[in-house]
C-alpha cells in the first residue's frame, strides 16, 4: 500500500486480523509486518478509536509487533516524519495529537 493512497481503515483493520490469525505478531519477533508506517499508524488509531500521541502511537506498535521491540528505533523517526509532513493518509494533527 503506497503511502498517498487514501487508506480504507476498516479494510486495513480486516485484513491485520485475518493475518494475525496466520502469524503471531505480538510474539514473533523475526517476522517483519507487512505494513507501511502510514498502515500501523491508522491500525492503532484504529484499533484505540481515540485520539493518540507519537508516544502512544510508538507505545500500541510495540505491543501489537514484537519485531518493532528490538534494536533499531529508526522506525520511529520515519513514522514522526510522516505524521509531521502529513502524509498519512486520512490523519491529521490537531494540538499534538493524531486523529483519524
Amino acid at each position: 500500500m503506497l503511502v498517498h493512497q487514501k487508506i480504507n481503515v476498516n479494510r486495513l483493520a480486516e485484513h491485520h486480523r485475518r493475518l494475525m490469525e496466520e502469524i503471531d505478531y505480538k510474539s514473533d519477533s523475526e517476522s517483519k509486518p507487512p505494513y507501511s508506517y502510514a498502515a500501523l499508524i491508522c491500525l492503532a488509531m484504529k484499533e484505540t478509536k481515540k485520539k493518540m500521541t507519537l508516544s502512544q502511537i510508538y507505545r500500541w506498535i510495540r505491543e501489537n509487533f514484537a519485531y518493532y521491540r528490538q534494536g533499531d528505533r529508526c522506525w520511529q523517526v520515519r513514522i514522526e516524519i510522516l505524521s509531521s509532513r502529513r502524509l498519512v493518509p486520512s490523519v491529521y494533527e490537531s494540538s499534538s495529537f493524531l486523529e483519524l
